[in-house]
């Protein structure tokens, strides 16, 4: 069951008793301790045990150092790992929802490594889990990127009404929470090197039958020293980084080969 708006919040501060953060990251140097020390500070008031997932995917920075320096000065206990191989964000972010899962939290927040939401909204997905949410996703109703990956995310609702009948406003979302015992049976239906497995959880999440809230977060720049990272390529560019082009259309592909199978 997906709720468009959200309900009443309840009163007082929320808390969760433990919670796990499954978080992608590359090449992230420059901003990911801000970030974390950010997460830590919020996550410290607000739940009773907290758990830092980091899944390094083989940077090329200093990321690793920056993580294991990192580490002792949070009050959250730090869990960092590096791909043997560059695998990609879909994959990456499958591994860390999986290791998240490993540390017995009972509840699993998944946030990217780069740094684009206020820590402070955590406290929002987390009222609705007290509230009785099994899932509860983020909205970015203003969304600071390049103008193609804005493009791109416009149109997932649209395709994924007409191919799936699912509505939400924001596909692919990376701020999301989950029941810990309502995640594996979704992540299992996902194969492991899909290119946009929030995509095709978001169908998953919208046929599981468990309570769904989708709220508006706040997005912001990324961290660090440049807005964009080095993924796609300048935010300012007016062409379409050929890059984007063929992940868009491997990531249609393994889309149809989805519809397929369910």
């Amino acid at each position: 069951m997906t709720e468009a708006n959200s309900p009443a919040k309840p009163a007082g501060a929320a808390h969760l008793a433990s919670v796990a953060l499954a978080i992608p990251a590359y090449n992230e140097a420059d901003g990911i301790a801000g970030f974390l020390t950010d997460l830590d500070a919020v996550l410290d008031r607000h739940s009773a045990r907290h758990w830092f997932v980091v899944v390094n995917d083989e940077s090329t920075d200093d990321t690793a150092a920056v993580l294991d320096a990192l580490g002792p000065q949070l009050t959250g206990t730090m869990i960092a790992m590096t791909n043997p191989v560059n695998s990609g964000h879909g994959p990456t972010v499958l591994n860390a929802y999986r290791r998240a899962l490993d540390t017995g939290a009972e509840w699993i927040l998944q946030v990217d490594g780069d740094g684009q939401f206020e820590a402070e909204d955590i406290e929002l997905l987390f009222r609705h889990a007290e509230a009785g949410a099994a899932i509860v996703t983020g909205e970015r109703t203003v969304r600071f990127d390049p103008w193609y990956r804005k493009v791109v995310t416009s149109a997932l609702p649209i395709a994924l009404k007409a191919a799936f009948n699912v509505e939400r406003r924001d596909i692919n979302c990376p701020f999301r929470l989950y029941r810990a015992d309502v995640l594996p049976g979704i992540l299992d239906q996902v194969p492991a090197d899909s290119l946009t497995p929030h995509v095709l959880m978001t169908v998953l999440e919208g046929r599981s039958g468990y309570r769904h809230v989708e709220i508006p977060v706040q997005h912001r720049p990324r961290r660090g020293d440049t807005e964009v990272g080095s993924t796609w390529g300048d935010a300012k560019n007016l062409l379409v980084p050929k890059k984007l082009m063929v992940f868009v259309k491997d990531a249609l592909g393994q889309l149809v080969s989805f519809r397929r199978s369910l």
